[in-house]
């Protein structure tokens, strides 16, 4: 039926040549979010902080067992850490639906994060001097209220 010899998509090819073949909805606005997404300051602050500090994590093993370690050990009761813990999923370069996933596991960890982050940056001896500075960065970047703000509000816009 949608062949691009002799379906639905031929016939639609010759009457519009710069139609394109999209096979579900999510491919259709996965390119038309590009663009509007990378250029509000809040969804950019948002993408990018996820973005780094997730990379930073899963990618560096060092980083990467100190938060396994922070994920697996067991909370006392007073914690705020009690939820069912999801690991970190890296952030998809093209895939919104995937990206907002992505954006709410790391919201859900936040607190596991940041604790990560500062018992890295308490080991400073394991770790480059640039390194240090970037994760020292990652951690006031989490600490403000607009990096929150910015990541619970592109989470309701992109995953309503």
């Amino acid at each position: 039926m949608s062949g691009q010899f002799s379906g639905v998509r031929k016939i639609i090819k010759d009457y519009q040549l710069k139609s394109t073949y999209v096979h579900c909805c999510n491919n259709c606005l996965d390119p038309a979010f590009q663009e509007p997404g990378r250029s509000p300051e809040v969804i950019c602050a948002a993408l990018t902080i996820v973005k780094d500090v997730s990379n930073t994590i899963l990618n560096l093993a060092k980083i990467k067992s100190v938060h396994a370690r922070i994920v697996s050990a067991p909370c006392p009761s007073e914690c705020q850490m009690d939820m069912p813990v999801n690991i970190l999923l890296p952030l998809c370069p093209t895939r919104w639906y995937v990206r907002v996933n992505s954006m709410s596991r790391f919201l859900d960890n936040d607190d596991r994060v940041q604790i990560t982050l500062a018992g890295i940056l308490k080991q400073k001896s394991t770790i480059r001097d640039d390194g240090l500075v970037a994760l020292h960065d990652y951690l006031k970047r989490l600490h403000r209220f607009e990096t929150m703000f910015y990541l619970i509000s592109s989470i309701k816009v992109f995953g309503a």
